[in-house]
């Protein structure tokens, strides 16, 4: 099979353009233009042995959903929720999803005020009644709103990255938040962030994917293949392993 598939390598590459969130989400996802996040290269790098060229640009996540429902782009940056699953095509092996071929595995945890008595045993909530509670997530991250809506909380998903989500934490906007746990890590040192704690079981694991959208031509979706492969292989070097929140890469 690898004789087969190596002179994609060296054939003309393919554009395969991929919309990535234009919010903060180190240190998978960067927005500064002179860097990369570790997701970011990962996902250009491993499709230079696929025969792709691998294209990035940055919108808003419902944006990113909108231009790959209109063929617009090829692929986005999303987890397996239900909603994922029904917009596009994901790695699959034996009729489920090969994990063995994701971009990258996080850990979402609960955020609070130090005031609050809310707390989390890993399957419920105590110190309130879920339908009480407002809870804050970040926009595109539909594994977190599912599991959230499945628990009973109201959802407060607006246009938001991490650090103004922990704003309305503060500011009494919502009362319990959701980020990842990188983000948090490096977010919660802030002394502006001191009254907020991040609760110590995690709300939720959450592995990503580079998908694609249905219709992908037979010679696009053979490299697409060979890129999924090349991710899996390439995601546990050190270059593209988390060494610490916020750490990212030069293009």
């Amino acid at each position: 099979m690898g004789s087969l598939l190596l002179p994609l390598a060296t054939a003309t590459p393919l554009p395969l353009r991929v919309c990535v969130v234009d919010l903060d989400a180190p240190p998978y996802a960067v927005v500064d233009p002179l860097r990369r996040g570790l997701v970011e290269r990962l996902m250009v790098d491993a499709g230079r042995p696929a025969g792709l060229d691998v294209q990035l640009q940055r919108a808003p996540a419902q944006r990113c959903q909108a231009l790959l429902q209109n063929g617009a782009i090829e692929s986005i940056v999303a987890g397996p929720a239900a909603r994922n699953l029904e917009l596009g095509r994901f790695p699959m092996k034996g009729g489920a999803i090969d994990e063995g071929r994701r971009l990258a595995v996080a850990q979402l945890f609960w955020v609070k005020r130090r005031d609050s008595p809310v707390d989390w045993d890993g399957q419920r909530l105590s110190g309130a009644a879920p339908a009480e509670l407002l809870a804050g997530a970040r926009p595109g991250v539909f594994i977190a709103i599912e599991k959230l809506q499945a628990l009973g909380l109201r959802i407060d998903a607006a246009g938001v990255g991490t650090p103004q989500l922990l704003a309305k934490l503060r500011a009494r906007r919502v009362d319990l938040a959701v980020a990842f746990e990188h983000e948090l890590q490096l977010l919660l040192r802030e002394p502006v962030n001191a009254e907020l704690a991040m609760l110590s079981r995690p709300f939720a694991m959450a592995s990503f994917y580079a998908m694609v959208r249905p219709g992908l031509a037979a010679a696009t979706m053979e490299r697409v293949e060979r890129w999924w492969t090349e991710i899996g292989r390439l995601r546990d070097q050190p270059a593209y392993r988390p060494s610490g929140a916020g750490s990212a890469s030069t293009p």
